[in-house]
């Protein structure tokens, strides 16, 4: 007779084989340490698994070859016809679902192959965390450890940024690879790492920005760029270099806003912003001979002039593999539409009242916010007052995202006709509402009230903001204006754009 901890081990590794194979038989074959065919539908059932170390080693290797081997097959022995078509994308896609049901937010879409199998690897490292737990050698509690599991998982995808993840042990050759001129790599003698940023890849890709960018008064640098992604080197440094992955220079961002559906006490994800279009890094390599140097550069001039022409092929690739303007445009429409629904059925009322209401699309903000004072031992009074400050301070940030929109031809060019239309009426419904008129002065009531609280996080964080209205944040307040007049405005100056797309 099973013991029930043997119970819930078959039934959480049956959740999980079947969850990513659907198959619960599964063999293997290996043919090197790249290549094995993975047979769906013959070999042990997972009734028969004793979690004995042979039954640990066969479940290990099942996922290992399945999401990370570069020359993976799949078969299908089965009868089910709809089963036949399965390769290395379904499983790992199958493996993000797996995660997504239980409300670890795993959904991206990396454009990089290079990327895309980074991905999957840091897939198959949070599986192996669950497996750890069930293939425990004395087990004890298992129910309570793998939730617990589950969660640490569930807070390091929340809280970390998507990159920060991915490339945490990659070396340069797990970069995407392009070559300076007309050479091979195998004709080439040096190679150079390009990070394009955070802030790159937001202007590359012309996505939403839902983030504040914060940094600690004492700490003015807190990340700095890695000398490695400063300098070149011989092209077998790929083999042997670990890609530092750096934050950002001189502050946290830190994402505010997600979607997200509430469901009694459940919250179901859904990303805003999960197409990862430009890869975070790109190696360069080149042959010196290659990379023609002015005779009146100065000597410490040189490596400058070679990184940038190198920078400036690299962007050049971007432009062209990556950037596609009118799937962004159309892109960056919807998720405007989507934040702004959001901001208009927010209960302001209810937001800035005595209590820690919060609406849902700011509560995984909020858990990215305690762990930033966390990580930089900041202590708060009352983190849910000067989070509810920082969304203002965030919406202020957005309201300047509908301004931009004004100048900016691409739109006008490709959203016409009927996707036109959605978007105005779209953005004409939620003009109606005065529920900014209301939020307006119910924010400076707050503000009033738990000035001191919101002075003395100002007073251990910078929060670095744009200035747009002609006016820092906190100068408009002292104006009478607060970013909830701003966002009415831009609001009504976005259904004007809409309304006039050929206009000049």
């Amino acid at each position: 007779m099973k013991s029930d901890y043997d119970k819930y081990r078959h039934q959480e590794l049956r959740s999980l084989v079947k969850g990513i194979f659907v198959t619960t038989k599964n063999n293997y074959q290996k043919t090197d340490a790249d290549t094995a065919i993975i047979s769906r539908g013959e070999g042990q059932d997972l009734k028969d698994c004793s979690f004995q170390a042979v039954d640990r080693e066969r479940y290990y290797n099942l996922f290992e070859i399945a999401l990370t081997y570069k020359n993976c097959q799949f078969k299908y022995k089965g009868n089910r016809d709809n089963q036949s078509k399965f390769d290395q994308t379904t499983a790992m896609y199958n493996s993000v679902d797996f995660f997504v049901k239980r409300n670890i937010p795993l959904d991206y879409t990396f454009q990089s192959q290079e990327e895309t199998a980074l991905f999957s690897r840091l897939i198959y490292r949070f599986i192996t965390q669950l497996l750890d737990v069930l293939f425990e050698e004395y087990p004890s509690d298992t129910e309570s450890k793998y939730q617990e599991v589950l969660d640490q998982i569930r807070c390091e995808v929340i809280v970390k940024d998507i990159y920060e993840l991915i490339y945490e042990t990659a070396k340069w050759s797990d970069a995407e690879l392009i070559t300076y001129g007309k050479r091979t790599v195998d004709e080439c003698d040096s190679v150079i790492l390009i990070d394009f940023g955070y802030e790159s890849s937001k202007y590359l890709t012309d996505d939403i920005d839902t983030c504040l960018k914060l940094r600690p008064v004492d700490k003015r640098i807190i990340f700095t760029h890695s000398e490695l992604e400063n300098d070149f080197y011989e092209i077998d440094a790929i083999n042997y270099k670990k890609i530092q992955y750096a934050k950002n220079i001189n502050y946290y961002p830190m994402e505010m806003f997600d979607l997200i559906d509430e469901q009694k006490d459940f919250y179901k994800y859904k990303r805003h912003n999960k197409d990862r279009s430009v890869p975070r890094f790109l190696c360069v390599a080149f042959s010196l001979n290659d990379v023609i140097v002015l005779p009146d550069y100065k000597n410490n001039d040189i490596k400058k002039n070679i990184r940038n022409k190198l920078a400036e092929r690299a962007y050049a690739y971007i432009y062209e593999k990556y950037i596609d303007f009118k799937k962004q445009s159309i892109n960056r429409c919807n998720q405007i539409g989507s934040i702004l629904n959001e901001l208009m059925c927010i209960d302001y009322r209810l937001l800035f009242g005595d209590n820690e209401y919060l609406p849902s699309a700011f509560k995984l903000g909020f858990v990215r916010f305690e762990q930033f004072l966390k990580n930089q031992s900041i202590e708060l009074s009352d983190k849910n007052t000067v989070f509810k400050y920082l969304i203002t301070v965030w919406i202020d940030e957005f309201s300047c995202i509908l301004d931009s929109m004004l100048v900016d031809d691409n739109y006008r060019d490709f959203i016409k006709g009927a996707m036109l239309n959605k978007y105005l009426r779209a953005v004409k419904a939620q003009e109606k509402t005065n529920n900014l008129d209301e939020a307006n002065k119910l924010f400076f009531d707050f503000y009033k009230k738990y000035k001191n609280a919101i002075e003395d996080f100002i007073r251990k964080v910078d929060v670095v903001k744009k200035e747009f209205y002609d006016n820092q944040f906190e100068e408009c307040l002292q104006n009478g204006s607060s970013s909830y007049e701003h966002l009415r405005y831009a609001l009504s100056l976005y259904k004007t754009y809409l309304q006039n797309p050929n206009t000049k």
